[in-house]
C-alpha cells in the first residue's frame, strides 16, 4: 500500500467501524460521529493536504 494512502484508508475504516457500532447499539450520536469521520477523511483531509487549486 502506498504510504500516502494509508491515513485515508485508516480514517475511512475507523469511520465505518464507529458508524457500524453506533447502529448495533442504536446510538444516533455514534452513527453521526462515524459519518462525520468519513466526511472529514474524504473531503476535509484532501483539501488540507493539497489545498485549493490556484
Amino acid at each position: 500500500m502506498d504510504p500516502a494512502l494509508a491515513p485515508y484508508v485508516i480514517g475511512m475504516a475507523l469511520g465505518f467501524v464507529v458508524g457500524t457500532f453506533g447502529h448495533v447499539i442504536k446510538s444516533r450520536t455514534l452513527i453521526a460521529t462515524g459519518i462525520a469521520i468519513i466526511f472529514a477523511v474524504a473531503v476535509v483531509l484532501p483539501l488540507l493536504r493539497f489545498g485549493q487549486p490556484d
